[in-house]
């Protein structure tokens, strides 16, 4: 075990023909009882429904290429410390998510972003919200002043999307 290991990035593997490799990340966190910042950057199956057992001080979570299909929230929203999230490259592949307790949310790289979820305009201890849309020229322009999704966002303090 871990016991003193605060901050973790678990990474991409590669096989042979260079592919990624999906993993199950539970062993790993499993032993980092104490961390309070996990990145996870690779492939998972699923993020271990029982991850807020192990990771009771997690502060901030980034979660790139992890490709997940199920609504990682059911999991988050049980980390009672959990403050920022950053969902980075292909983080995520299903339709719906919300974390209702994170200050911090940094949306990085979802190209395939096509709108954010109304449960966002309830988050109201959200005081920082972060979003490249990338190639993705209408999302910018519904989620800017006027536009038709910026009721969703604009309780948020500090708002940059780009």
């Amino acid at each position: 075990m871990f016991d003193r290991l605060r901050s973790l990035t678990v990474a991409i593997r590669l096989n042979e023909e260079n592919n990624p490799v999906r993993r199950d990340v539970t062993a790993v966190v499993k032993r980092c009882p104490h961390v309070h910042k996990l990145c996870l950057d690779l492939p998972v199956v699923m993020l271990p429904d029982h991850l807020c057992r192990f990771s009771r001080n997690l502060m901030k979570l980034t979660l790139r290429r992890t490709s997940l299909e199920d609504d990682p929230m059911s999991v988050l929203e049980k980390l009672p410390d959990l403050r920022i999230l950053r969902l980075d490259e292909d983080a995520f592949k299903g339709s719906k998510t919300i974390c209702p307790r994170s200050r911090s949310l940094d949306i990085y790289h979802c190209d395939q972003l096509r709108a954010l979820p109304d449960g966002l305009k309830d988050i109201t201890c959200l005081s920082e919200l972060e979003i490249s849309t990338g190639n993705n020229g209408n999302l910018k322009k519904r989620l800017s002043i006027g536009g038709e999704e910026f009721y969703k966002v604009e309780h948020v303090p500090l708002l940059r999307i780009f």
